[in-house]
């Protein structure tokens, strides 16, 4: 992880942070144009670098560093905006290309301070380039576009309820 001189953490991969380049965009990507871009770096091609053995019985000791790993690549694909009694983004939250849990627990990816919102209240996943959100039981429902789901996927501006607090979602893939 990185830190950019405003205290900001943000993943190695983008070059600069997020959070201080959408605050110079806010007012644009929220008047309806294009998502923010942020310039990503390019991964080092994976290199094999063997460990070559002294002896016969190191043979069982010889290592592989550096080959790339099946772990897929965590991106940022976009925002969950929180918005104010009169529908003013006020906060954001990013959301990357894995399952991600939102609620009043600790443990969430997203945690909210909200009473009205479950423990584990729902999450939020790309499948096939779109976001999914998913309730998790909670007792307040999710509520997309006014309507209680128990999963939806998400268009580009729809609103979410979760207890009292209300998102917009806006895509940046």
């Amino acid at each position: 992880m990185n830190q950019c001189p405003n205290g900001h953490r943000f993943p190695d991969v983008l070059l600069e942070c997020p959070v201080c380049a959408r605050d110079n965009e806010l007012k644009t990507v929220f008047a309806g144009s294009a998502a923010a871009v942020f310039p990503v770096r390019s991964p080092a091609p994976p290199t094999k670098t063997f460990l070559s053995p002294k002896r016969d019985s190191d043979m069982a000791e010889t290592v592989i560093l550096g080959a790339s790993s099946s772990a897929p690549k965590i991106n940022l694909a976009g925002w969950l905006v929180l918005l104010d009694v009169n529908g003013i983004p006020t906060n954001s939250y990013e959301l990357f290309n894995r399952k991600m849990t939102i609620g009043r627990a600790k443990t969430n990816d997203i945690v909210l301070s909200d009473d009205a919102v479950s423990g584990i209240h729902c999450s939020i996943e790309v499948q096939n380039g779109k976001f999914v959100i998913n309730d998790n039981g909670s007792s307040n429902k999710t509520i997309v576009d006014g309507i209680p789901v128990a999963s939806c996927t998400l268009e580009e501006q729809a609103t979410i309820e979760l207890g009292r607090s209300h998102f917009r979602i806006k895509y940046g893939l």
